[in-house]
């Protein structure tokens, strides 16, 4: 049911035009309550109400001349009037609060006019506009301020939307309950019921709104992908990205609720941590998780992220599930010290010996972790069967082990081979490497090209050109592309600067230049100049190629 809301006072009011948007659209009347009711109410049925709340002296003054004012719309809708206090004391003010509220029923969408409500009645409506969104699944439609002292030399006064602010504070809630709470939902509905409008008007051409939704999408896909544990989303999609793309477009056209832009500055502060490396977006979820009581969550994402830096450590394949077996297979072997004894080892690792010994020679050395690792991966089976087992453990210790096994297990995230933590703020690094991914090595290039590389990004260093087969899948490419990105990122911590020199199969290349790009990592290729030479040699004449470097050429 629809429902229109007003407070009638106690003035003598004047006649006045007040009107809505344009001056066209307006009513002649003293009662603001009549121009909204024809203006604004206009699509009301006779199953409507029009409740207009009076104080005794307005009833008396004001409420027959209003009632006399509205008697055209008599049989379209019913009018009700009710007598409140005047609140001059708390107990009175308690007694509006709960006699309007009593008069709004369940999924109400409500009209609520301000106009005459003086002293604290406009605070009172919108706390108890509030209320009755939480309580009473009440939807506000329209919210308005006559401005009668507003009004021309012609006597055109205008209605104040006031909606804006209704709407702000709810943008002010659901920011909240992400930042708080990391739950988008909120954010989505009202994304869809600002845009959904503008978007029929416009036919989708309104940028704004159009990125607003996308906005609010990303938001949605990131959450989502938090609470249903997807890790190889978070390690794969570097989305901040896409997030900050999508503000720096909606933010200079905001014209859905200007006022927005500094929640979405909030917003986007809120995930900002995960611009970094794929395997430190896995170590800040598993963060996410525990800062958002998603226990269970926390316990996969650390797990699954420490198996999936193993595996990329040792050259396996992230997504094959043989690989991630075998990682955890060397894992329990080291746990059981049974290295030596190969004939008790189980499963994948015996068929891999090979990659199996080196697995647990890079376990060996982090023999402090193994065991750590080893319990929370027997507290996340607890979790995962309810705690339906023998001696399974109290919530609170589920707790507080995570809490303290993510700080001592935190360190593997950065760590390498050699046992070099990488991420520290104190860490010295290098100034500029240019990173020759080719199938020409720096020591064979030309005198000219070496020089230019120096003089222009410092250090080179070669990243041997990976052999793509001609019948590789796209699966294949991507898996291969994901490795070469990780080294690079690792390498990226130790340089102030770094750029990519890389030429070679252009589906790799094509697909390498675009993730690197996305890590704010630069790639150049090499431009030379071909000339040719006629030889004459045993009497046949053949032509010899040359190419001269001219200068590295930035893709774009």
């Amino acid at each position: 049911m629809k429902k229109f809301i007003s407070i009638l006072g106690t003035t003598n009011y004047e006649i006045t035009k007040y009107f809505w948007k344009e001056k066209s659209n307006n009513v002649e009347t003293r009662f603001i309550q009549k121009a909204t009711l024809d203006l604004i109410c206009t699509d009301f049925q006779s199953s409507d109400q029009c409740l207009i709340f009076v104080t005794s002296k307005s009833l008396e003054k004001n409420w027959n001349k209003l009632e006399n004012e509205l008697s055209d719309l008599k049989g379209k809708f019913e009018i009700i009037h009710t007598e409140i206090p005047n609140g001059n004391n708390e107990e009175e003010i308690w007694k509006i609060f709960q006699i309007i509220y009593d008069s709004i029923n369940n999924d109400d969408e409500l009209y609520v006019d301000i106009t005459h409500s003086l002293r604290y009645l406009p605070m009172l409506l919108f706390v108890l506009l509030n209320y009755l969104k939480v309580l009473k699944n009440v939807k506000v439609n329209s919210l308005t301020y006559g401005n009668f002292v507003g009004s021309d030399a012609n006597n055109f006064s205008p209605i104040i939307d006031l909606l804006p602010l209704i709407e702000l504070q709810d943008w002010t809630i659901a920011a909240n309950n992400f930042i708080q709470y990391g739950n988008a939902n909120m954010i989505v509905e009202l994304t869809k019921k600002e845009i959904k409008p503008i978007l029929r008007e416009t036919k989708g051409g309104n940028i704004g709104a159009s990125n607003l939704r996308e906005f609010s999408d990303i938001l949605k896909e990131f959450t989502e992908s938090i609470s249903t544990a997807r890790g190889k989303y978070v390690y794969e999609k570097n989305f901040v990205d896409d997030v900050n793309r999508k503000l720096n477009i909606i933010k200079p056209s905001n014209g859905v609720i200007p006022q927005l832009n500094p929640i979405l500055d909030k917003i986007s502060e809120k995930i900002s941590t995960f611009t970094s490396s794929p395997i430190e977006r896995i170590l800040n979820a598993v963060k996410w998780c525990i800062d958002h009581e998603l226990y269970q969550q926390a316990y996969s994402f650390l797990i699954e992220g420490l198996i999936t830096k193993f595996c990329v450590d040792n050259c396996l394949n992230v997504d094959d599930v043989k690989d991630r077996e075998l990682v955890s297979c060397a894992g329990r072997i080291v746990i059981q010290k049974i290295e030596s004894q190969e004939d008790k080892w189980e499963g994948g690792c015996r068929e891999r010996i090979e990659i199996t010994r080196k697995l647990i020679q890079y376990f060996s050395k982090r023999k402090n972790y193994v065991n750590d690792l080893a319990r929370i991966s027997d507290l996340r089976n607890d979790f995962m069967h309810a705690g339906f087992r023998k001696n399974s453990t109290h919530s609170n210790n589920l707790i507080q082990t995570l809490k303290t096994s993510f700080e001592k297990l935190k360190p593997l995230f950065y760590q390498q081979e050699d046992d070099q933590i990488l991420y520290q703020e104190s860490y010295p690094k290098k100034n500029k490497l240019l990173l020759n991914l080719s199938n020409h090595p720096s020591t064979q290039w030309p005198e000219k090209q070496l020089s230019v590389a120096r003089e222009m990004f410092g250090e080179v260093m070669d990243l041997s050109f990976p052999l793509i087969q001609p019948d590789a899948s796209l699966e294949e490419v991507c898996n291969i592309s994901k490795q070469y990105i990780l080294q690079i990122l690792d390498l990226k911590k130790k340089y102030s600067n770094i750029a990519v020199h890389i030429m070679g199969e252009f589906t790799f290349t094509y697909r390498m230049v675009r993730e690197l790009e996305k890590e704010g990592i630069p790639c150049y290729a090499s431009t030379t100049r071909r000339t040719a030479e006629i030889v004459m040699e045993n009497n046949q004449v053949s032509k010899i190629s040359k190419f001269e470097f001219v200068a590295f050429r930035k893709y774009f």
